[in-house]
C-alpha cells in the first residue's frame, strides 16, 4: 500500500487540477475502487471547503490607516548624504592616494641607473625612425588649436551658465 502522504500529494494534485489526464484517470478509479482513498478525497475536499468557503477575512479597524500614517510621520527622515559625509575627508583620502601615487613614481625613477648603457632591455630593441614634423605640420597645429579653443569655450559658457542659474535661484 501507498504512503499516506503520497496518497495525500496525488489527490491535492487532483483536488487543484494539475495532474495530467493519465494521472487523473488513475486517481478517479483509485477513488472509486478503494475506500482509503475515498475517505481521504472526502476529507480533503471538506477540509479545501471550509478554506476557501468558511474562512471570513479580517478587516483592520476604521482608525488603522491614521495610525500607520502617525506612525510613519514620527519616523525620523535620513539626513541628506551633504550632512554626514564631511568633504575635508574625501580630500583627505585624495591627498594619501596621490601622495603615495607620487611617492611610488619617485622611487621607481631614483632605483633606475640612468649612467650604464647596454644593461636594459631598451637598448636591444632598436625603433624605425620616426619624422614628427612629417606628421605634425603647421595645418595640423592650427587646427588643433582651433579645437581646444573652442572646447575650453564651450566649458567656460556651461560653467557660467551653471553660476548665473544657481545666483537667480538665489535672488528668488
Amino acid at each position: 500500500m501507498e504512503g499516506q502522504e503520497n496518497i495525500e500529494l496525488k489527490l491535492w494534485e487532483y483536488i487543484d487540477g494539475l495532474c495530467d489526464a493519465q494521472e487523473h484517470a488513475a486517481v478517479t478509479k483509485r477513488i472509486a475502487n478503494d475506500t482509503a482513498w475515498l475517505s481521504k478525497y472526502n476529507e480533503l475536499i471538506a477540509f479545501n471547503e471550509t478554506l476557501v468557503h468558511g474562512l471570513e477575512l479580517d478587516e483592520p479597524s476604521i482608525r488603522f490607516n491614521k495610525n500607520v500614517m502617525e506612525m510613519v510621520s514620527a519616523t525620523q527622515i535620513a539626513p541628506s548624504i551633504n550632512t554626514y559625509i564631511n568633504p575635508l575627508i574625501i580630500k583627505g583620502i585624495a591627498a594619501v592616494l596621490l601622495l603615495s601615487i607620487g611617492l611610488v613614481t619617485a622611487f621607481a625613477l631614483s632605483s633606475i641607473q640612468w649612467n650604464e648603457p647596454g644593461t636594459s632591455m631598451l637598448s636591444k630593441i632598436s625603433l624605425p625612425d620616426f619624422n614628427a614634423g612629417k606628421y605634425f605640420n603647421s595645418a595640423f597645429i592650427n587646427a588643433a588649436i582651433a579645437i581646444n579653443v573652442i572646447l575650453a569655450l564651450l566649458f567656460a559658457d556651461t560653467v557660467l551658465r551653471k553660476k548665473g542659474v544657481r545666483e537667480s535661484v538665489k535672488k528668488q
